[in-house]
C-alpha cells in the first residue's frame, strides 16, 4: 500500500526480496535484486545493502567472482568497512586465492579495526595458512583466537545462555549496527 513515488517503496520492496531469500525461493530473490538495483534512483545505503545481499547469494551459489565484483563495488562506496574485508576474504578463500586471502586478514589486523569482533577470522586464516602447508602459523591463529575470545569460549563450553554471559553480551555490543 506504499505510494510508488514514496521514498520508501524501494525499502519495502528489499525487505520482500530479503522474505524470498528467507523462503528458500533464491533464483526469484536474485532475479528481483538485480531490478532493484537497476534503479537509477535508489538510495546509496539501500544499494549498498542490495549489492551486499547479491554478493551473498553468489557466495552461496559458489559464483566467487561475481561475489568479488560485487564486494568491491560496495568497498568503493564504504572503504572502511571490517565485516567488508572479512567477506572479500572468505570469497578470496574459496576461489581458490591464499595470499589475498591472507591480505585482507592482515588489513584487519590493523588498530583501526580491533573493535570489529569476527573470531571467524581467526579460523580463516588457520585454514588459508594449513593450505598453504603453513602449519605452525594455522596453530597460532587458532591460540591467538582462543587467547581473545577465551572468556567467550569458556561461557559456550559450559552451556552458559548466550543473553546470561557478559563476555558474549560485550562482545555483541561491540558490534556497531546492534542496539541494546
Amino acid at each position: 500500500m506504499i505510494h510508488a513515488k514514496s521514498p520508501y517503496k524501494d525499502s519495502a520492496r528489499y525487505i520482500e526480496l530479503v522474505r524470498l531469500v528467507a523462503l528458500g525461493k533464491l533464483d526469484q530473490a536474485r532475479k528481483g535484486l538485480r531490478q532493484l538495483l537497476s534503479n537509477d534512483i535508489l538510495e546509496e545505503s539501500l544499494k549498498i545493502e542490495v549489492e551486499m545481499s547479491l554478493a551473498r547469494l553468489a557466495m552461496q551459489a559458489n559464483d566467487y567472482s561475481e561475489a568479488l565484483k560485487l564486494f568491491e563495488s560496495v568497498r568503493e562506496a564504504v572503504p572502511n568497512q571490517p565485516r567488508l574485508l572479512l567477506e572479500l576474504a572468505w570469497a578470496h578463500f574459496y576461489k581458490g586465492d591464499p595470499r589475498r586471502t591472507l591480505g585482507y586478514l592482515l588489513a584487519l589486523d590493523a588498530p583501526i579495526y580491533q573493535v570489529q569482533t569476527a573470531p571467524e577470522r581467526f579460523l580463516l586464516e588457520a585454514l588459508t595458512l594449513r593450505s598453504l602447508c603453513q602449519f605452525g602459523p594455522a596453530r597460532t591463529a587458532i591460540s591467538r583466537l582462543q587467547v581473545r575470545y577465551k572468556k567467550a569460549l569458556d561461557d559456550l563450553y559450559r552451556g552458559v545462555d548466550p543473553s546470561r554471559s557478559q563476555s558474549l553480551r560485550s562482545a555483541a555490543y561491540r558490534r556497531g549496527e546492534l542496539r541494546p
